[in-house]
């Protein structure tokens, strides 16, 4: 099996204890561990993430997630993918493409443009806005 991307929902349940899929997220989480699949998460995912961090939790451990992960990516545990400026231009074509569904945030649609470019169908998130494309995204938790 084959690299998963992490999405900013996967990565707050994971963070949130009292989130209410934090014990889905966890389990999901040990699973792919388990299984030696690794992650792979976006420069504007880890950049939603800590927004929604400092909203949702004390500073300091707001902070102490953010630096776990990032140590994760410096130490090549996780694959931290740089958004290219031509990335987001195709993220942008796809945001009209899909404008009847404005709910689908641009971070997801850089997401979808990342995930393609790896040929990653596996993504770790509950948004189901990843399946409203069509594009043959698998989510998980199932």
């Amino acid at each position: 099996m084959g690299p998963v991307f992490v999405d900013t929902w996967a990565w707050i349940a994971l963070a949130l204890k009292r989130d209410q899929h934090h014990e889905s997220a966890k389990t999901q989480h040990q699973l792919f561990i388990g299984e030696g699949r690794p992650y792979v998460t976006s420069d504007f995912v880890v950049g939603e993430l800590v927004t929604q961090l400092y909203r949702l939790l004390p500073a300091g451990q707001a902070e102490a997630f953010v630096k776990a992960l990032l140590a994760a990516c410096d130490a090549a545990h996780y694959k931290l993918v740089h958004v290219s400026p031509e990335q987001f231009q195709r993220a942008w074509q796809l945001r009209r493409q899909f404008d009847d569904k404005p709910g689908i945030s641009f971070v997801d649609f850089l997401s979808m443009i990342v995930m393609q470019d790896l040929n990653l169908k596996d993504v770790f998130t509950g948004d189901a806005d990843f399946q409203h494309v069509n594009l043959g995204f698998r989510l998980y938790p199932l």
